[in-house]
């Protein structure tokens, strides 16, 4: 099977979506050998958290100026490069999936509904941003990972969707916390 990764969020220095997705990858890499992943993002700061040390999983660098063309290209690229790579599934873990599916199945990763549940510690724009964006995102979507059980009950709570779209799945720590 074909997996990409959307890790264009791994910056230079990386905080909790980002240590999200690099803990993923890191943990995949060592007990997966027959899949073959396809992690986009800026190879410079993916190599930096993640030792890609197997042939099946590549990087497939993308590096952005500012979020407005990460999102842009997120949105209507994105699903046009998958497809040429004949990905099976994109794992989506930063709330944003592209609008277009083809052909290809979507797993979501929803951390929390923070703007929703707190909108005052957020701008208007990123009120009105995550407001348009997530739930077209949640809607594309074939299965949501909720990181705990109140994640997934504050989704229930405020979109349309079957319990059963949503798998609870908690997150993991570094190596260096054991």
């Amino acid at each position: 099977m074909k997996i990409a990764i959307d890790g264009t969020i791994v910056r230079e220095e990386i905080t909790g979506t980002g240590f999200y997705i690099t803990n993923l990858i890191n943990g995949l890499i060592k007990i997966d050998n027959l899949n073959n992943y396809y992690i986009f993002g800026d190879e410079q700061y993916l190599r930096k958290y993640i030792k890609i040390d197997k042939d099946n999983f590549k990087v497939v660098h993308k590096r952005f100026k500012n979020r407005a063309i990460r999102v842009l290209w997120e949105y209507f690229i994105f699903p046009f490069e998958l497809k040429k790579l004949k990905i099976d599934i994109l794992h989506s873990p930063n709330y944003i999936t592209p609008l277009l599916k083809l052909g290809f199945k979507i797993i979501l990763t929803i951390h929390d509904l923070t703007f929703l549940l707190f909108p005052e510690k957020y701008t208007i724009t990123k009120r009105w941003l995550f407001g348009k964006m997530i739930p077209i995102s949640i809607k594309k979507s074939d299965k949501i990972v909720a990181v705990s059980k109140n994640t997934k009950k504050d989704i229930l709570r405020f979109f349309s969707i079957p319990d059963d779209k949503i798998l609870v799945t908690y997150e993991s720590y570094p190596e260096y916390y054991h």
